[in-house]
């Protein structure tokens, strides 16, 4: 039984009980009102009779007695038979009204005293009809129960389809999140589905659809990922293979002009290893990262050194590609509070990623700068920019910008990069900062604390 079906019978079953309990409430109230009217009409007519017996012997009019107990027969035609017995000195008599009832009956007696002469009175002896008392209840009672069941049965039929109503508004996006979770579970991810309330079920929506786009984009990066790897490694491999042929075939020719190209190759052959060490490297970075593993062990160091460090490195990549690469780091700046071997790897990630994108005869500038109490270390390039919506996804999980594969040496990136450099900044408390033109060049910048004369003590873990 679906979940709609079953609301709907809990609802309907939940009123049909309620139906009862105000139903049975309303009839049982009914009797007893019934019960009590006919317990008062009982009384009322005991007090006739105690008046018109009062009103006989204050007159000394029997027959007086006797017609108003037959009036009383006609107003209450539940009084069916009345004895009435005068009693007087040395004499007595009685004498019947009506006729005894068959059937239930409820008998009373009244007796009334001569005020004027003890010795004389009247004792009325009368019965009323059970049946026909309650026959008048029972009409009413009828009646009441008529209405009440239709009043019931009316709003029964209303609720249901209330109800039903209720269950299809609350289910209706039941259906279409089940196939959209079928599909999530098929692979296929993307799809949104439509809700307008602002309800819980409205941030349940919602909150699938943000569910269903970020796996899409999951999806999409992991693929942009897949092929970014499969790049990064065959473009090396290939290249290593190639030249090791190369290399292979000039072994047995001695001439200097082989020895020479033996060394270009292998030089070759050196820069793709190293391209591929350090892919690996950011491979397993980004992996202790996401794992919460990665420390940094904080100490005094100069940025002038690490700056120097990553020039030296990249130089011979930067003559290649015909790009300027200049170390601006003033030597003079004050020590900060770093892990010297993660910070060289976050200035030679953006350093790596500005060659890439700065065309030939564009520069690459390392700088430094001191800042209300901090010091700021920036790389600035010359090239293509960045656009402005691309800017706030550089530093996530295998993102990249539009722009990422019109890189200068053919490279198309992993989307690993300033991940790392960001998770290893945010490790020293610092900042980081993108100012960035389209066509006009790049600069990020990021802050570090300057090291105090406590902080030379003792490395701290971050």
């Amino acid at each position: 039984m679906s979940i709609r079906a079953r609301l709907t019978l809990w609802l309907c079953g939940i009123l049909l009980g309620v139906i009862s309990l105000m139903g049975g409430g309303i009839l049982l109230t009914q009797w007893t009102l019934a019960q009590r009217a006919a317990a008062e009409q009982i009384e009322i007519i005991g007090s006739s009779i105690r008046r018109a017996a009062y009103d006989a012997l204050l007159q000394s009019d029997d027959l007086l007695l006797v017609g108003n107990i037959k009036f009383l027969e006609r107003q209450y035609p539940v009084l069916a038979w009345a004895g009435i017995h005068w009693k007087r000195p040395g004499a007595g008599q009685s004498i019947d009204v009506g006729r005894p009832p068959e059937g239930r009956v409820v008998s009373k007696t009244v007796s009334v005293r001569d005020p004027l002469s003890p010795s004389k009175s009247i004792s009325i002896d009368f019965k009323i009809s059970r049946a026909a008392l309650d026959s008048k209840s029972e009409q009413s009672f009828r009646r009441i129960a008529k209405m009440t069941l239709f009043a019931g049965a009316s709003a029964f039929v209303f609720f249901m389809a209330f109800a039903f109503e209720f269950a299809k508004t609350l289910t209706s996006p039941l259906g279409p999140l089940a196939d959209l979770s079928e599909e999530i579970g098929q692979g296929r991810f993307g799809r949104k589905l439509s809700w307008r309330s602002r309800d819980e079920i409205g941030r349940f929506v919602e909150a699938f659809n943000a569910m269903s786009e970020k796996l899409a984009t999951l999806d999409e990066s992991k693929k942009n990922f897949v092929s970014s790897v499969t790049h990064e490694l065959r473009s090396p491999l290939g290249a290593i293979e190639s030249f090791i042929h190369l290399i292979e075939g000039g072994l047995d020719d001695p001439s200097s002009a082989a020895s020479a190209a033996r060394r270009v190759y292998l030089e070759r052959v050196r820069d793709n290893i190293q391209r591929l060490r350090l892919f690996v490297e950011d491979l397993l970075t980004s992996a202790a990262i996401e794992r919460g593993s990665m420390t940094c062990l904080l100490a005094p160091m100069p940025l002038s050194r690490t700056s120097k460090e990553v020039r030296e490195l990249f130089q011979a990549r930067a003559a290649e590609l015909k790009v300027l690469l200049r170390d601006e780091v003033p030597s003079e700046l004050p020590s900060v509070l770093g892990d010297a071997d993660k910070l060289r790897h976050v200035v030679a990630n953006l350093v790596h990623n500005a060659l890439k994108f700065t065309p030939a005869g564009g520069s690459v500038t390392i700088g430094a700068r001191r800042e209300d109490g901090q010091v700021w270390l920036s790389v600035s390039d010359t090239g293509t920019g960045i656009e402005a919506e691309d800017v706030s996804k550089l530093f996530k999980l295998f993102s990249k910008g539009r722009d990422s594969e019109r890189t200068q040496d053919g490279s198309r990136g992993t989307g690993l990069g300033l991940y790392i450099v960001k998770s290893i900044i945010d490790k020293h408390g610092g900042d980081l900062r993108v100012r960035s033109e389209p066509r006009f060049g790049t600069t990020i910048s990021f802050s570090l604390k300057i090291a105090t004369a406590p902080d030379a003590s003792k490395p701290k873990e971050a």
